[in-house]
């Protein structure tokens, strides 16, 4: 095998997340004198792998994957699948976290949030309205909501603090009382940083039964989609919701942030 191995990745995050991860993470260290060259169209996929693995990868964030027609890269899912059985399920060793551990955001109060606004997936997509009745409901002050990820994926707000940049959005989620997210990668990816209490807001009545039902009583014949559904690697908090100004949920919110 060559020392430097590269690696493309078109399929979604929360599959590379979920069941891929794990066996990268594995791959290095079986193979500990492997580079990897890593090319995705994700730039937070980039930022998971340098932030997970540093100098082993070397990640290229690329305007158009399908460009990308050399034989000598390979289909990440493909190649792993060569050396590991994926659907034995397996979870990451340890949180994604900042190598300096300086915490930026470690105010008080935070509250992270990620509205996103889909009108092709109206049941895991919040509204302006949803959020204004949010915050008035909460009595929280504006200031102290950041709001990640690309503007043009979510609630074009007026107020709270945008975070766009990867790094960032790590220390955020590391750091913030409560974040709350849609179905989205961004839910992934903050369960992987050890994110301690999520509320997710779906209308999509699919998701609430898995989560508000004994996920193990749920039979699903799909491993992989199971592994998917179930994935929380670290134990966090989740509460799921179709209504934020729900009692239980504005009460969950209030006690987490009294903690700090």
């Amino acid at each position: 095998m060559d020392n430097i191995i590269s690696l493309k990745y078109t399929k979604n995050v929360d599959y590379f997340i979920v069941i891929l991860l794990p066996y990268i993470e594995d791959f290095l260290k079986d193979y500990p004198k492997i580079i990897i060259n890593f090319y995705s169209q994700s730039p937070e996929l980039c930022g998971i792998l340098s932030l997970m693995f540093g100098d082993r990868v070397n990640t290229h964030k690329i305007q158009i994957i399908h460009y990308i027609t050399n034989p000598n890269v390979y289909e990440l899912d493909i190649f792993i699948k060569k050396y590991y059985d994926v659907s034995n399920i397996k979870r990451i060793s340890r949180p994604l976290n900042l190598s300096e551990h300086n915490a930026k955001y470690k105010l008080n109060n935070i509250i992270c949030m990620f509205p996103k606004f889909d009108i092709n997936d109206a049941k895991n997509s919040m509204n302006m309205s949803d959020l204004n009745n949010f915050v008035e409901n909460n009595k929280l002050v504006k200031d102290h909501i950041y709001f990640i990820g690309d503007p043009r994926e979510r609630v074009n707000t007026h107020f709270g603090n945008d975070v766009i940049d990867f790094i960032d959005i790590v220390d955020v989620l590391r750091n913030c009382n409560i974040f709350i997210t849609t179905k989205s990668y961004w839910y992934h990816i903050a369960l992987i940083c050890n994110c301690r209490n999520i509320i997710l807001y779906t209308r999509d009545p699919n998701i609430i039964s898995h989560y508000t039902n004994k996920i193990d009583d749920h039979k699903n014949t799909d491993e992989i989609k199971d592994a998917i559904i179930k994935f929380n690697p670290f134990n966090c908090n989740i509460v799921v919701t179709s209504n934020l100004c729900d009692g239980e949920v504005i009460e969950f919110i209030r006690k987490q942030i009294s903690k700090k």
